[in-house]
């Protein structure tokens, strides 16, 4: 099922890479894969299209250890990123200022933190279903592989109340620049996203949440994949490469996109985004 609240939608992220490269190099002739790098904790694949080109970060749900150990986690996870870019521009294989980033599960918190402390690593993102190292998610105890601990030192109250405001990416909402794509996978899991999706709107910044009635943490239904992985496959798209697909099935939704790029163009008129707003 799919509903809509202004710019909140109904789509899906949820399967991973299999499927979603299958959708790139059929729709838009990705042209290479690559495992970038990889340990007990750090994976990355980068699919790159015809101009613009997405990353799929995925790693193991991290275990509290030491005093910083999530810091430096999280901070290792956006380093990964960055060097990744930097080697594919390097190459003269990307545009570096038309980069796309998914985020799945745990590395929701990696995308956000990205997206919140290095604002200009990414032009276009998308989230589904994950942590984020937030004050909401923290007070309503879906935080799960979340070392509060090792990441600000301790709880959003008392003594450790500057690290929050200084680290969590959900209080640096100002600084985001990349639209985003927020998918929930089901109702019940709604307010995990809603601090990032109903900030974002009050900034006036583009952002759009995909709710499904009730999807799996990995989405098992066939239609739900499809509405998924193709609704991330158009996103990026019309993000990074400035395409719009004619079909009047998907009218709509390139009428609220042309809206939320008017959205970024307004807030970042020197910027390199390349979508087409809706008074073309």
């Amino acid at each position: 099922m799919t509903r809509v609240f202004g710019h909140l939608v109904s789509t899906a992220l949820g399967a991973g890479w299999p499927l979603l490269q299958s959708g790139l190099s059929k729709a838009y002739g990705a042209k290479m894969l690559w495992n970038t790098a990889s340990s007990s904790q750090v994976s990355t694949y980068l699919i790159c299209l015809p101009d613009g080109v997405a990353i799929n970060f995925g790693g193991k749900p991290p275990q509290p250890f030491g005093t910083d150990g999530q810091l430096r986690e999280v901070e290792k996870a956006v380093a990964v990123y960055r060097t990744a870019i930097e080697l594919l521009d390097r190459r003269g294989l990307i545009d570096a200022r038309r980069v796309g980033i998914i985020g799945f599960s745990h590395t929701c918190f990696y995308v956000k933190w990205a997206l919140a402390h290095s604002p200009r690593l990414f032009s276009a993102a998308s989230v589904a279903e994950g942590e984020d190292g937030g004050y909401l998610q923290y007070m309503t105890g879906f935080n799960w592989y979340i070392d509060t601990q090792s990441l600000y030192g301790g709880g959003p109250f008392g003594p450790h109340f500057q690290e929050w405001i200084e680290r969590a990416p959900s209080f640096g909402l100002t600084r985001v620049e990349a639209p985003l794509r927020i998918t929930t996978l089901n109702p019940r899991f709604l307010h995990m996203d809603w601090e990032w999706f109903d900030g974002l709107r009050m900034l006036g910044r583009p952002v759009e949440l995909i709710l499904l009635k009730d999807g799996e943490h990995t989405l098992q239904r066939p239609a739900e994949l499809l509405v998924s992985e193709l609704g991330n496959v158009d996103w990026f798209d019309f993000w990074l490469n400035g395409h719009e697909d004619a079909g009047a099935s998907k009218a709509d939704q390139y009428r609220r996109w042309e809206e939320l790029c008017d959205m970024q163009k307004a807030a970042h008129p020197a910027g390199s985004t390349v979508c087409v707003g809706a008074g073309h």
